[in-house]
């Protein structure tokens, strides 16, 4: 499993970059489909890491991640 930051390409989302996860093989700048506010916008990976690397930042975390 892996943790994507992608910055969507597009006006309508005021975020720099987004974080996502995937179990699919994705790599810097890649072009992947996200989810924000319930609608699909195109996105640039701009760092993709390892969820074993994260897991303590993971458990702090109070906020959900949802699936590239």
């Amino acid at each position: 499993m892996k943790l994507v930051e992608a910055s969507p390409i597009t006006p309508k989302v005021a975020k720099d970059s987004l974080t996502y996860f995937t179990s699919k093989k994705v790599s810097v700048g890649d072009i992947v489909s996200v989810e924000v506010r319930k609608k699909e916008y195109d996105a640039l990976v701009v760092s993709v890491s390892d969820v074993s690397d994260s897991k303590g930042a993971l458990k702090a975390s109070n906020i959900g991640f949802k699936k590239v």
